[in-house]
């Protein structure tokens, strides 16, 4: 296919020349930078393990004195990054590109603008090839364009529901940053298995007793009533957060009116000998806007609840067990959840019921069932 450059030229009859802006200046007093760009608001482009990929490259390039600079931030900020720039002009921008050791991003004007002005490019794609909108002035030796292993072939669109973006491996982004900075070091991580889940930010609390919890304004918490309770806490809980209740209980109405407008969703897992789920509990967690889902994790019991709970819906929780082929317990993950009980961080459901602390990069993985069942949540690695 060709380049949308080409297209253009050919469609509007016109020639391609490079664009030519009048920059404006803009005080940058770091001698040797790079830029990064993180797309935040088209969800096909929005690569997800930059934090992770700046966490491999900052010792080494620490070393050489270069700093990162973070252009067009409209959200949060990334991790580990020396300067975050938002709200310029684009000539601003320009201005910074075009004094810069290299640029990170996806295909955009970013990337184009830096093309143009021979900057080093690491260019990432999540909903096109790369030959259609690479940087089309960049010579091979300053340019590497980095996509996933498509399913079939990009989506073509905005929004990617595989988010294959996100099948990117970090380390092959961090190992081309230092190619064509022309630093002779090699990355030591390789990617095992990346959890559909891992980019989900959770945190999940065993409510036995009440201890706060630090998350972000509009981030749901997680109440996992199945590992353990306490009356008193689950409504501090209820009362402080905008809660999600995961159960093996039914939980009596009462404990739940004084907060309703906090809790979003609970989900209940039953067998064919769990209490009597009355219809005035479904009409009134109805007439609060509370969610209730129902699920069973026992095969042989879903018939039969589906026909008692006819009117409502009733869900098999599938639950992976076993360990993934080519995975070895020397392996390290890193966690896409944070499991907390009385103030106490976990990385995993599995890691809190035997207290097994430990919240530090280079955990090993745990070859139990409890956590293969969580396993989607995890990015799994090896490193020498």
């Amino acid at each position: 296919m060709s380049h949308i450059l080409e297209e253009y030229a050919k469609n509007l009859g016109v020639l391609i020349s490079k664009p030519i802006i009048s920059e404006h200046y803009f005080p940058i007093p770091e001698s040797k930078y790079i830029t990064i760009y993180s797309e935040e608001n088209i969800q096909s482009k929005n690569y997800k393990h930059f934090n992770l990929m700046l966490d491999l490259i900052n010792p080494i390039i620490k070393q050489q004195n270069i700093k990162i600079i973070q252009i067009d931030c409209k959200g949060r900020a990334l991790n580990s990054v020396n300067k975050v720039l938002g709200g310029l002009s684009f000539k601003q921008y320009a201005n910074i590109l075009s004094n810069s050791l290299l640029h990170i991003g996806v295909d955009n004007v970013y990337s184009h603008y830096a093309s143009s002005k021979n900057i080093p490019l690491v260019n990432l794609f999540g909903n096109t090839y790369p030959n259609i909108s690479n940087g089309y002035w960049s010579k091979n030796d300053k340019k590497k364009d980095i996509a996933p292993i498509w399913d079939v072939k990009p989506c073509l669109n905005l929004q990617d529901p595989k988010s294959e973006i996100n099948k990117i491996k970090a380390e092959k982004i961090a190992q081309s940053i230092l190619d064509l900075l022309k630093i002779n070091k090699r990355i030591n991580f390789k990617t095992i298995k990346i959890g559909e889940l891992f980019d989900s930010a959770i945190t999940e609390v065993v409510p036995t007793s009440f201890a706060p919890v630090s998350i972000n304004q509009n981030e749901l918490l997680f109440l996992r009533v199945d590992m353990g309770y306490n009356q008193e806490a689950f409504i501090k809980y209820c009362e402080d957060y905008k809660v999600c209740v995961i159960t093996d209980k039914l939980i009596q109405l009462s404990e739940l009116e004084k907060n309703k407008h906090n809790i979003k969703q609970i989900s209940i897992f039953i067998d064919k000998n769990f209490e009597e789920i009355s219809e005035n509990y479904f009409e009134t967690l109805k007439l609060w806007g509370i969610e209730l889902q129902l699920m069973t994790k026992i095969e042989e019991d879903f018939s039969y609840l589906k026909n008692k709970y006819f009117d409502h819906c009733v869900n098999f929780y599938n639950q992976k067990k076993e360990k993934p082929k080519d995975i070895s317990s020397k392996n390290l993950f890193l966690s896409g959840k944070r499991v907390f009980e009385a103030g106490i961080e976990y990385p995993s459901l599995a890691h809190c019921r035997i207290k097994e602390k430990s919240i530090d990069e280079g955990m090993n993985v745990l070859d139990t069932s409890e956590y293969w069942e969580e396993q989607e949540h995890f990015y799994i690695y090896e490193q020498n």
